[in-house]
């Protein structure tokens, strides 16, 4: 019979991985036939035929490696582009949240030149510098890193077909970039700000390059292993596990050649510390302590390894989510996030080292979970959102269909281990990292796919050979083998294996499939909020409450919306609510705070604030509304101090900073309020006012030109800023630039600058005085002025 990578090469005929002309052994025993069969020699004849025919019928090499990569190309880029435009006329497109806010935002002051970071990171950084670049190329638009990660997704699928050419040959190749084309997750995640794309097209470049390297044994190579399996370790940071793996791999391979062994070994760890040294030094040198890439394994590895691990995982980012965090510092055992880390770190190894049968079960139950169809959502719903978008109506590829045929694959793929080793490795890795060491969710799952998609389309092709070959014996002996892969045995165990897995991957047995009710329009209220369409947001709190679903998030999110419109009273009435449901919700607390003082009601505001400062002692938000608070008393001294212990602490906020500056700019202290500007424009550099704040400091001090810069950038995020064109004109014009300040002063004026007193008395403007130009606008300012005076 022929073996697996035959088939899989070209249906039998030709070994296609190794060149053509290359024909399979024949079987070299036939089933017994009834007297009305053809012989078998003229079976074989006839087999031999078919095979001559087929193989003339193989396409040209040029198409194989042009045609098919860009046809695959085109379908994947198609279909991601559908998405993009269907995600364009909903809210999620430009809402947001979460990871999805924290890369963007990283991205951006990336762009704008803040290119080393000043603390620990709590995440691998390679995507934000992508992020980072494409902002810089295409604007502060997500349009862009929509476009750049649809291309990538599309690369990714002419990678999947390479892969599987390199391994079983063109048509388990084409069959695998096909799926991956219409693989739905893949489309998904493509359109959303998360990082799960670039992973999965380091780990595809990085396997490619692995296959090579293990078929070369040259130190060259395995110096770009090195650098990919780095790469791919910043953008996440678990793939280091295979570091260790790949050495034993070296060794046994090259056993018999010392010198290969150590050359291999050598190019691999150069190539790998090259990468993330520069990363892990920096992290050293901010922390004082070794961390690696990034802090965020600590709680991570917690949430997937405790003794309450449904209860744990439902956790999301708000109230509950900033409780869990703050844990350690409550517990008195951390006062740092990245000593936090090690914290939790340290819990989770205590449960599976004093329960460890409920951690083997716990290992069982999130094995199961990883291989079920369901997509588990973590920040955003990913059901919720598809359901807004026709193109996942469509019948695209899933997990359900893909995962039986793949765990098939794996078995019939053990007679070509040593040639497929990579898909194992990598199926491997996933398996343990996602499944035992940390927690099961969609976008952590969903670089496994490709090799499932590869074995999967072995399993097809292998299937459909075995069938196409069956029938030139249409009188065999079915309890006779014909070969290791070759019986009807086999087949019917594949065929019933297929049946079995799927059934096992798409019936929810354990419950995986639990639909959170009212979050998902929590979050679709969120990013409503943020757009400023407050009546559907508004509406959608409305529907998550008729969901049954008791959650103090959504009285908390109507409250930030009733205080934008206005409506303090009631705000703080849906925040009692908030609080009535969640006692320790101390975000709520801080709110209910801010609008007591903003109301006036001084002594409540502290009651409320202090409670909240009981429930998060190190929550730089608290300390910012006790300086409001005291500022709004008319204690400009204790604002300071509080605003000050607020810079000082956890999560930074450019807030903190801008009002820490507005202070001293009033107490005329101009080089604290520019300090204070600057660290709140490096923040957040998207801020007109801060930029607008920041050119007001600089120009204090003296510094025209260097004031000019933030003051283009605030038009540049806001034009209708009459008051920063008049600052510019004055710059403009001590500078010597007459021309620059005339347009400015014109602009000021269109936009309604009418302060006449200003423009005409300014010192700054004294050199625009013999100008025609400025006389005329003067005139008319003076008119106008006069005009709005009341008889």
């Amino acid at each position: 019979m022929a073996s697996w990578r035959d088939i899989a090469a070209g249906r039998g005929l030709v070994d296609q991985t190794h060149g053509a002309g290359r024909m399979p052994a024949l079987p070299t025993r036939i089933a017994r036939c009834p007297r009305d069969c053809p012989s078998a020699a003229n079976v074989t004849v006839h087999m031999v035929k078919q095979m001559q025919h087929s193989e003339s019928q193989i396409l040209p090499s040029r198409v194989w490696q042009i045609g098919v990569p860009v046809a695959i190309f085109s379908l994947a880029l198609v279909l991601r582009g559908i998405a993009i435009f269907q995600l364009a006329n909903t809210p999620f497109f430009k809402g947001l949240i979460i990871d999805g806010r924290e890369y963007y935002d990283w991205g951006l002051r990336i762009a704008q030149g803040q290119l080393l970071w000043n603390e620990p990171l709590f995440r691998a950084p390679l995507y934000p510098y992508l992020l980072g670049l494409i902002l810089m190329c295409f604007g502060p638009h997500v349009l862009g890193i929509y476009v750049v990660q649809a291309v990538l997704g599309a690369a990714n699928c002419v990678l999947i077909y390479w892969l599987g050419l390199a391994l079983l040959g063109r048509r388990v190749g084409v069959l695998a970039g096909v799926g991956a084309a219409l693989y739905g997750a893949f489309i998904y995640f493509g359109a959303r700000v998360e990082t799960v794309t670039l992973v999965i097209f380091l780990n595809l470049v990085f396997a490619l390059v692995l296959v090579r390297a293990t078929k070369k044994w040259k130190s060259a190579w395995w110096v770009v292993v090195g650098v990919l399996l780095g790469l791919s370790a910043l953008a996440r940071a678990t793939i280091l596990v295979l570091l260790p793996v790949l050495i034993v791999w070296i060794v046994v391979a090259c056993r018999s050649q010392a010198h290969r062994r150590w050359i291999c070994l050598a190019g691999l760890l150069v190539g790998t510390l090259c990468t993330v040294g520069p990363v892990v030094a920096w992290n050293l040198y901010l922390a004082g302590k070794f961390i690696g890439i990034a802090y965020s394994g600590g709680i991570n590895f917690y949430i997937g390894n405790n003794a309450n691990y449904e209860e744990v995982l439902a956790i999301r980012p708000g109230y509950a989510w900033d409780r869990l965090v703050s844990e350690p510092i409550r517990a008195g055992e951390a006062a740092t996030a990245v000593e936090s880390s090690g914290y939790f770190l340290r819990k989770g190894l205590r449960f599976i080292l004093t329960q460890p049968l409920a951690y083997a079960l716990l290992v069982g139950k999130k094995t199961l979970i990883f291989f079920n169809a369901h997509e588990i959502s973590r920040n955003e719903h990913i059901g919720f959102i598809q359901s807004h978008l026709g193109l996942f109506r469509w019948p695209l590829v899933g997990y359900g269909v893909v995962c039986p045929l793949a765990l098939v694959g794996l078995i019939l793929g053990l007679k070509r281990r040593e040639r497929i080793g990579v898909l194992y490795l990598m199926c491997a890795f996933y398996v343990v990292t996602v499944a035992v060491l940390f927690f099961v969710a969609a976008r952590y799952r969903l670089p496994i796919v490709p090799y499932f998609l590869i074995l999967a389309s072995g399993a097809i092709i292998w299937l459909a050979g075995q069938l196409r070959v069956k029938r030139y014996y249409p009188g065999q002996d079915v309890s006779r083998r014909d070969g290791p892969l070759g019986s009807a045995r086999v087949v019917a165990f594949a065929l019933g294996g297929i049946v079995v897995s799927a059934l096992v991957v798409n019936l929810d047995l354990i419950g995986c499939q639990r639909y959170y009710y009212a979050r998902p329009h929590i979050l679709l209220a969120q990013v409503l909020h943020d757009q400023k369409d407050y009546e559907r947001a508004l509406g959608e709190l409305d529907k998550a409450e008729q969901k049954g679903d008791e959650d103090p998030e959504i009285y908390y999110t109507r409250a930030k919306i009733y205080e934008t419109l206005g409506d303090d009273s009631r705000a703080m009435k849906e925040l009692e609510q908030s609080l009535a449901l969640a006692p320790d919700y101390f975000e709520a607390y801080i709110r209910l705070g801010a609008l007591a003082g903003k109301t006036g009601n001084f002594e409540r505001a502290s009651q409320v604030l202090q409670r909240a400062l009981a429930l998060a002692p190190s929550n730089s938000h608290v300390y910012y509304y006790l300086g409001l608070l005291a500022l709004e008393q008319g204690n400009v001294e204790k604002a300071i101090a509080e605003l000050e212990r607020a810079k000082q602490l956890k999560p930074p906020d450019y807030e903190i900073h801008f009002r820490l500056g507005m202070i001293y700019g009033q107490m005329w202290n101009d080089a604290a309020a520019l300090r204070e500007f600057k660290a709140a424009a490096e923040l957040n550099p998207t801020s007109a006012e801060v930029q607008e704040s920041l050119g007001v400091a600089l120009h204090a001090m003296g510094k025209y030109d260097q004031a000019r810069k933030p003051w283009q950038k605030s038009l540049q995020l806001n034009p209708e800023q009459p008051q920063v064109h008049y600052n510019l004109a004055c710059a403009e014009a001590i500078l010597g630039n007459s021309a620059g300040a005339l347009r400015h002063l014109d602009q000021a004026l269109r936009q309604g600058y009418n302060d006449y007193p200003s423009v005409a008395e300014n010192p700054d403007l004294a050199s625009l005085h013999n100008e025609p130009a400025f006389q005329e606008m003067l005139r008319q300012l003076r008119n106008e002025s006069l005009e709005n005076v009341p008889q």
